[in-house]
């Protein structure tokens, strides 16, 4: 259904209403933050953006299911435990097992947007992108 929706949304950007919508709802980042990403998503490129991403979804879903292996990679899988669904935390623990070289991070009391939005769960989105690229800094300089 929102495949559909999405279609009119660039549409419905350009009256105003998603900017509307925007200085109704609240966030947790700052507030210059938070006005510049309200401003950037009720934007028609933005929306066009998110209806050309989920007209490819069933795609990257299937190309997602048959990857079997990252070798080793660097890999850092984040868990926000927080209103978690049920059967989640098996697919995490999926998505980790993917690279030799990965580490599967819990963090109990973040949810899905605490880890970009509240600055001291987002600490570990932070920390685990400066892992990542230390390993690979590490696996780089290690290659012949």
């Amino acid at each position: 259904m929102f495949k559909r929706a999405s279609g009119l949304l660039p549409s419905l950007a350009r009256t105003g209403v998603p900017r509307l919508v925007g200085l109704a709802s609240g966030s947790s980042l700052p507030g210059d933050v938070w006005s510049e990403r309200r401003d950037l998503s009720s934007t028609p490129a933005y929306y066009r953006s998110l209806r050309d991403e989920f007209s490819e979804l069933r795609t990257a879903l299937r190309q997602a299911g048959e990857l079997e292996s990252l070798g080793g990679t660097p890999l850092v899988v984040i868990t926000a435990d927080k209103g978690a669904q049920e059967g989640w935390q098996p697919l995490q623990d999926d998505l980790a097992r993917l690279s030799s070289n990965s580490d599967h991070r819990h963090v109990a009391d973040a949810t899905h947007a605490s880890l970009v939005e509240d600055e001291r769960t987002a600490a570990a989105s932070t920390q685990a992108i400066l892992d990542v690229v230390a390993s690979a800094r590490m696996t780089a300089t290690a290659s012949p």
